[in-house]
């Protein structure tokens, strides 16, 4: 191939807990050792160009697989994202993700125990295999006496999500 694109390598995915949430650690580490030798002989196809998506990603890429990747950061429409009306923000501190254990959302109500002065919002996509991750998420906001300042939002609009947004002051990446 002349252009290949990472998103992340599965071969990593175990080590840096990238486990999709539709497998359980076994299943997936049986399937990662079927991979690793699928991957032997497949790494010796060099694509002229390997791109992928992040700095972290390429260095996990440069670190396991020997290779070096371009970093080329997926577009995002940045202007729907403005704050438009020039309003003053809100303390609201958002993170937009899939519930996903392998997300670590449960970093945000201990962060919210520890900051007494916002909202943490967290937004993002819901499904079949969210419903753990969101009932642990629910326990762990009540364990840490934070219901009052961290919301869950799973599968909200487009548009109520560039409005949080638009009005929050940070945003929180949990991983």
């Amino acid at each position: 191939a002349d252009v290949s694109y990472i998103h992340f390598p599965t071969v990593a995915t175990l080590d840096y807990g990238q486990i999709p949430a539709f497998a359980s650690y076994a299943s997936w580490k049986a399937y990662s050792r079927a991979f690793k030798v699928w991957d032997f002989f497949v790494s010796r196809i060099r694509p002229s160009i390997l791109l992928t998506n992040s700095k972290f990603t390429r260095q996990v890429i440069t670190k396991l697989l020997k290779k070096d990747a371009i970093v080329l950061h997926p577009p995002v429409a940045i202007k729907d994202y403005l704050n438009k009306k020039n309003v003053q923000r809100k303390n609201y501190v958002i993170t937009v993700s899939k519930f996903t254990p392998k997300r670590q959302l449960h970093k945000v109500p201990l962060i919210a125990r520890e900051t007494k002065n916002a909202k943490f919002i967290v937004a993002g996509v819901a499904d079949e295999y969210s419903t753990d991750t969101l009932r642990e998420l629910r326990e762990m906001i009540r364990s840490c006496d934070v219901e009052d300042r961290v919301s869950l939002m799973p599968n909200v609009t487009r548009q109520t999500l560039i409005s949080i947004l638009q009005n929050a002051k940070a945003y929180l990446h949990t991983m």
